[in-house]
């Protein structure tokens, strides 16, 4: 057998990459694993997945498919044959005025958010590589991040998926015959489905394990909560794909229903005497409406220290100090607007600001937010980088029973709008 003269029975000489360096450049993903395939191949249609699939049973040499390679758990690697769809597979496609997005496996996240700029839309999964990870394999990975949870994720903002299986069967689950073309062209895959579906509903305590474990961040194993969510097959294969790692079949294009884009985007670091003090926070911060929240001890703390930009205050604080790092987004619709303007200040100059946040800040305390606008600031980018090292922190009271700090930190809100949070 001679692998890249078998492939070339099907695949254009410049889609096979066999060579020992190209073999071992796609022998590592993000991950510390490493296997170096016999193969990498980069297919440009449908037609040549599915030869790839016969060619694959035919010679039993495994398929491993591979978008950007930003996995940390080595799914992106094999020592089969590795087939890139990053160089080709780029298809995005704006629908229903920015409400639904269709995409290829190969399109970087960050480029499907910003094709859904002009509409204020975004997609669901946030991970933290977004600008590198492709949709393929944040699908398949039932990608997420620090923001969307288990509500905005793959999983939960998937509208359809056109998906291969390896016997070369092809179905676009948007299609008004979509289900009678998966029980017709694959009839074992379909009645397998349905019988399990019907021994979990059979089971009360499974059925309620399983709602269980889904109603927490989980990504591991097949998306169970499937068989829970949909009766028709279609839909409940395609469910079960996102998160399955490459398992079950190949996605070669996913409708992604969107999200607002929230205009004002804004965090904080909420300092704290003890871990303990931290965590108690933590619920009411959800409360209030952070999107995000993340934990951070005295180690974690110390590592960042140095960093250019932190405030000294880090230096000082107890052993016993932890931080929370909020993030948190607002829509600016009318009524939002109307409750911010309403504690909004102006003011001629940054003097002025760190004049005003002090005592504003210190006074409209437990979730609260000041925003301070400028009149006239021509060199915005390097007064804020001034403001941000030079305002202290600010001591408060604590209405859930702990005392805290508020810091001022790095805005992604209007260019000419600084936002300051006591918590």
């Amino acid at each position: 057998m001679n692998l890249d003269t078998d492939l070339r029975a099907f695949l254009s000489p410049g889609q096979i990459l066999t060579r020992p360096i190209d073999r071992v450049a796609f022998a590592s993903d993000a991950s510390f694993y490493r296997l170096i395939p016999q193969a990498v191949v980069q297919p440009r249609t449908l037609d040549e997945v599915r030869a790839l699939f016969d060619y694959s049973r035919k010679v039993r040499i495994p398929l491993c498919f591979r978008a950007a390679g930003t996995s940390l758990a080595g799914q992106a690697i094999t020592d089969g044959i590795l087939v890139d769809v990053s160089r080709y597979w780029r298809k995005i496609e704006v629908e229903e005025g920015g409400l639904k997005i269709r995409l290829g496996p190969g399109v970087v996240g960050s480029d499907a958010n910003l094709a859904l700029k002009p509409f204020a839309r975004r997609i669901g999964p946030d991970p933290a590589s977004i600008d590198a990870a492709m949709l393929g394999g944040m699908v398949a990975n039932n990608a997420s991040g620090m923001c969307c949870g288990v509500v905005e994720n793959s999983y939960h903002t998937l509208a359809s998926l056109t998906f291969m299986l390896p016997n070369g069967v092809t179905i676009d689950t948007a299609a008004p015959d979509a289900r009678q073309r998966f029980e017709e062209q694959a009839p074992e895959v379909v009645r397998g489905l349905l019988e399990l579906r019907a021994e979990i509903l059979a089971n009360p305590g499974l059925v309620e394990r399983i709602r269980a474990k889904y109603r927490q961040k989980n990504t591991t194993g097949y998306s169970l909560n499937a068989f829970l969510d949909f009766d028709s097959p279609e839909q409940l294969f395609a469910h079960l794909l996102v998160g399955s790692e490459g398992t079950l079949g190949f996605i070669a294009e996913v409708v992604l229903h969107t999200l607002p884009a929230y205009p004002l985007k804004y965090t904080a670091l909420l300092l704290f005497e003890t871990v303990r003090d931290a965590a108690a926070a933590v619920f009411p911060l959800r409360d209030s409406g952070a999107r995000a929240i993340e934990i951070m001890d005295r180690a974690a703390l110390r590592s960042v220290e140095n960093e250019p930009g932190i405030a000294e205050l880090l230096y000082g604080l107890p052993e016993s100090a932890a931080g929370l790092l909020e993030s948190v987004q607002r829509d600016m619709h009318a009524a939002a607007r109307a409750r911010l303007e309403s504690r909004t200040v102006t003011a001629e100059s940054f003097d002025q600001v760190r004049e005003i946040l002090e005592p504003v800040t210190a006074e409209k305390g437990g979730g609260k937010f000041v925003m301070a606008h400028l009149k006239d600031a021509p060199e915005v980018d390097a007064q804020i980088k001034a403001l941000k090292a030079s305002v202290r922190c600010i001591p408060f009271e604590d209405r859930y029973g702990g005392a805290g700090k508020c810091i001022l930190t790095g805005e992604t809100v209007p260019r000419r709008v600084v936002v300051a949070k006591a918590y």
